[in-house]
């Protein structure tokens, strides 16, 4: 879900344009945002004690990757 949230703020940021043009837009507080999220993400998913507070389980790289990719498609 953070992963659509982040490709659907991408894709947001023109109506007008795509977002391979909208990708060099300056905008340092968004990429500020992105890093925060996603290493918060890491760590939650990675660190064990962080993982047993949430009681999740762990997460292989192409569980990620299948997530990613399916946030990118939608």
């Amino acid at each position: 879900m953070l992963a659509s949230n982040i490709f659907l703020t991408l894709a947001n940021r023109s109506f007008e344009y795509t977002i391979n043009k909208t990708i060099f837009y300056r905008n340092h507080l968004l990429w500020w945002i992105i890093g925060a999220s996603v290493l918060i993400s890491v760590v939650v998913f990675w660190a064990p004690w962080v993982r047993d507070i949430f009681r999740l389980g762990p997460l292989n790289l192409r569980e990620v990757a299948g997530c990613v990719l399916t946030a990118l498609v939608s």
